[in-house]
């Protein structure tokens, strides 16, 4: 409960407060306090919000880093939720670094997630993702393919 209640904190230091050295004093202490209880769900949401504030604190690398030990907790927990979540997340850190293959390979796993669990606002999102990565990748007539399946 309170790794939960730590990386919930941190979410709002990243995204509504924008105090990203606030939000990593907190996702330190949760990451701590997962390790510590053997959590590795919650350990993977807290390498997740690492990975947001990494990425929204300029460093792409260190989004990439963290969000793929996220990846691999989420999926070897099998928990599909939250492995959509850090193959979405990958996938926008790698449109900051225009890693266009990425985002494609990463979007459209997300892509799969979210639809088998009926979630077609965040389906249509991850074929958006899809779609730019085609089209800056230069197969314009692919992405308005992919489009056009939304």
């Amino acid at each position: 409960m309170e790794c939960l209640s730590l990386n919930q904190l941190a979410t709002v230091y990243i995204k509504g407060l924008f105090d990203r050295d606030q939000a990593i004093v907190l996702l330190a202490r949760a990451r701590t306090v997962a390790e510590q209880n053997g959590d590795q769900r919650g350990l993977a949401e807290t390498e997740l919000n690492f990975s947001r504030a990494a990425a929204f604190g300029g460093d792409p690398n260190g989004g990439i880093r963290h969000g793929a030990q996220a990846l691999t907790i989420a999926r070897e927990l099998g928990h599909l939720q939250l492995l959509a979540r850090c193959l979405s997340t990958l996938a926008m850190i790698n449109v900051q670094m225009r890693r266009w293959d990425m985002v494609e390979m990463n979007a459209t796993e997300a892509r799969q997630l979210y639809a088998a669990a009926g979630n077609r606002v965040l389906a249509a999102d991850s074929e958006r993702l899809i779609s730019a990565s085609q089209m800056f990748s230069g197969q314009p007539w692919e992405s308005l393919d992919t489009l056009q399946e939304t």
